[in-house]
């Protein structure tokens, strides 16, 4: 059932993906077209691992290391 779920949702969201893409080239907008594929395929890729039920770490733990250390440097 979950494969089921997770085939039609990347089906529908590569379809929609494809036709606004199209769209954003018809109207001479490639920045568009390529920023509008990247955030969907996130997006795509967060919901297929929502559907799956994996547990995906938050995005204040990835600035948390990468932040910390700079914040120790400077308190030194």
């Amino acid at each position: 059932m979950i494969i089921a779920q997770i085939g039609t949702v990347v089906i529908l969201m590569l379809s929609w993906s494809i036709y606004k893409v199209h769209g954003f080239l018809n109207q001479n907008q490639p920045k568009v077209a390529v920023l509008y594929s990247c955030l969907m395929g996130l997006c795509m890729f967060l919901c297929v691992f929502q559907i799956a039920q994996v547990s995906v770490p938050s995005t204040a733990s990835v600035v948390r290391i990468i932040f910390d250390p700079v914040g120790k440097f400077i308190l030194k």
